[in-house]
């Protein structure tokens, strides 16, 4: 199996219908996070908090994404740690979300992670004869966006810096296939952009949120 047929089956047991609310998921998991906790704590206490309920939001929209398409279905899963996540299930496919400190950066090692990774993906090289009967383990990669300038950051740090679409190596240490969905679906993208972000700054922005930005 090649890259290219990978991709088309994840996309195609996902769902474009779904992908298309996962983005528009993270824009607003970022920006209602620092615009409620902005609202109730003292900045010093925003940073602290914002990471937190960002995930709680987000774990939510997928489930509410999940819910608008009928070919997918979503549990909550607790671990052996008493931390709470959402399996989104679509065909053969199991999606998380985990945040991340760049586009595409790496994951926190997580036994649930890892045990979705090795239950899946095993059969991922075997060359099957029926792509679609591949169990894979996905997952979404959302970070914050960067900027230079405290300006910057006031204005348009609501949004998120980057999302991903990707499949991890059994050990989760790699990513086998990365889909850019700021990429694949910039109208999305743009329909939550800000009016003032535009020029040199909006460069920086786009480039910032692919994963060979921070490849040196």
């Amino acid at each position: 199996m090649n890259n290219e047929e990978l991709e088309e089956q994840v996309t195609a047991q996902l769902t474009e219908p779904f992908l298309r609310r996962v983005v528009g998921s993270v824009h607003r998991a970022h920006q209602v996070a620092r615009d409620d906790c902005r609202m109730k704590f003292a900045e010093t206490e925003v940073q602290n908090v914002v990471p937190w309920y960002r995930r709680a939001l987000l774990e939510g929209f997928l489930r509410d994404a999940a819910d608008l398409t009928p070919q997918l279905s979503s549990r909550v899963v607790m671990t052996e740690g008493g931390w709470n996540h959402t399996e989104i299930q679509g065909g053969h496919i199991v999606l998380t979300a985990s945040s991340v400190p760049y586009a595409c950066g790496p994951v926190q090692v997580a036994d649930y992670r890892l045990h979705l990774a090795q239950t899946n993906q095993p059969s991922l090289f075997d060359e099957p004869q029926n792509f679609k009967e591949i169990p894979l383990y996905a997952m979404l990669l959302h970070s914050r966006s960067s900027w230079d300038t405290v300006e910057e950051w006031i204005k348009w740090g609501h949004l998120p810096g980057s999302a991903y679409l990707v499949i991890p190596s059994l050990s989760v240490d790699r990513y086998i296939i990365k889909v850019d969905l700021f990429r694949k679906y910039p109208d999305i993208v743009a329909a939550h952009k800000p009016d003032d972000l535009d020029g040199i700054a909006l460069v920086r922005y786009i480039s910032r949120s692919r994963a060979s930005y921070y490849i040196k």
